[in-house]
């Protein structure tokens, strides 16, 4: 261990720095127009305090700094000196108390007592394995865990806390009476086991669910059974109020117990009751029970201002208009394309119509193609007929075949029916060698009684 050395006191360099001090503040006194007798009393405090401080106030602290290194030092150096040598019969206590508290197995090998808690860290996986390995074989082994397990955990692990807490008072007690009172703080290490496992707390968590249920929410339901603090909604109140269940007055006092001042307790009432639908209003104007006025006074009441209130109700009446305005398009379209009306009344009630000029142009557009397309066909025994008459060749079949969207298989079924239905031996020939020709232009292959009929 180092000698501390002894403090150097300099009475003449303290004494010199004083005097300095004095005439600078004397020269810094006077060039602020401080009187003379002032600015000497000033200076001359500062420096005797600063020669105070310099030769008497730091050697003292300098001594007492030294006397305290020298104390520490020899404190450590007594401890280091009692770890080395009492290094196995410690291991051995703190082994035993671990035993006691937990009910583990470890011995005093396994512990790293006063090296640090990272010097042997497979010691510290040793006895990491003895604990968790204590609650993992007590709490289900590893497996899942049941609900009855659950409960069963629980109150192991109540128990296991009292038992623990018990051993903790009884090793304190025993060890203080057996020291004859020299170790009152041996209550520590159980005291800093708990804290490292967490057990106070994990015994919170373990006990809160029971609390919970069996004290806590079934308590609340009590009281709240007991005192009936609830009370109704805004827009319950206001049902009530209009179903006659509850008055003016009581729904009055029952929104002021919300905290609702009584000059608002009427918008309250007005806010929260249920309001009417706008094709509701509207049917009821068209009827003639209220006016136009009246449904944009409803309408304000939802908070909508008073002229998107009449654009609404101006944009409900032409969606009415729109309805039927459709359907009229549609039987015009029907009945123009059928011939039942001519050009001029087409486009009459055309031009009577709130249609845009887009509009008009695409209905007007829409109606000319469908007149354009074909809208009806001959059905398969007409065309059959056609061919078996001589009316019309047999490239028409096939286009009739493509139009109607059959299949090729399809089509070879109802020319056999063609072909059966044709009287003249040359023109089932004809027919015959038209289909082979068609068949193995397409590489299709040709069937038997086609081949047959060739």
């Amino acid at each position: 261990m180092a000698t501390q050395q002894a403090p150097q006191i300099d009475f003449n360099n303290a004494k010199t720095q004083a005097h300095q001090l004095h005439d600078t503040l004397i020269s810094l006194y006077s060039e602020f127009a401080t009187p003379g007798w002032l600015a000497e009393a000033l200076a001359s405090s500062a420096a005797g305090l600063f020669f105070i401080v310099a030769v008497i106030v730091l050697p003292v602290m300098q001594i007492v700094i030294a006397i305290g290194s020298f104390i520490a030092g020899s404190f450590l150096a007594t401890i280091g000196d009692a770890k080395e040598e009492q290094r196995e019969d410690l291991n051995n206590l703190l082994a035993e108390t671990i035993n006691e508290m937990l009910g583990t197995s470890l011995s005093g090998q396994e512990l790293s007592a006063g090296s640090g808690a990272g010097a042997d860290m497979e010691s510290n996986q040793q006895i990491g394995n003895a604990v968790l390995g204590l609650f993992e074989s007590a709490f289900g082994g590893g497996g899942p865990v049941s609900p009855n397990q659950g409960a069963d955990n629980a109150r192991k692990f109540a128990g296991f806390g009292v038992n623990f807490a018990t051993t903790q008072g009884f090793l304190s007690i025993l060890s203080e009476a057996a020291s004859l009172g020299f170790f009152k703080e041996f209550h520590e290490l159980p005291d800093g086991l708990m804290h490292a496992l967490g057990i106070s707390r994990l015994q919170r968590l373990a006990l809160q669910p029971l609390i919970q249920n069996a004290i806590q929410k079934p308590y609340h339901k009590y009281c709240m059974s007991q005192y009936r603090p609830t009370q109704l909604a805004e827009a319950q109140l206001v049902k009530a109020l209009h179903s006659g269940q509850m008055s003016q007055g009581d729904v009055s006092i029952a929104l002021a117990q919300l905290g609702y001042p009584d000059e608002l307790i009427a918008f309250v009432l007005t806010d929260f009751e249920q309001k009417m639908a706008l094709s509701e209003l509207v049917l009821l104007r068209n009827n003639g029970d209220i006016t136009e006025q009246d449904v944009i006074n409803k309408l304000t009441l939802t908070g909508m201002p008073e002229d998107q209130a009449k654009l609404q109700l101006k944009a409900a009446d032409l969606a009415a208009v729109k309805t039927q305005q459709n359907a009229l398009l549609s039987e015009l379209e029907t009945a123009y394309i059928a011939g039942h009306v001519d050009q001029a009344t087409y486009n009459s009630v055309l031009s009577n119509l709130s249609l845009s000029d887009l509009e008009e142009q695409a209905f007007r557009a829409k109606v000319g193609f469908k007149q354009e397309v074909p809208r009806k066909s001959l059905s398969f025994a007409e065309v059959e007929a056609a061919i078996v008459e001589g009316i019309t060749d047999f490239t028409y079949l096939d286009q009739w075949f493509t139009d109607q969207g059959y299949d090729q298989q399809a089509q070879l079924i109802l020319s056999y029916s063609v072909l059966q239905k044709i009287k003249g031996a040359e023109d089932k020939r004809k027919f015959a060698q038209y289909k082979a020709a068609v068949l193995r232009a397409a590489k299709k292959p040709v069937p038997p009684w086609i081949t047959a009929a060739e």
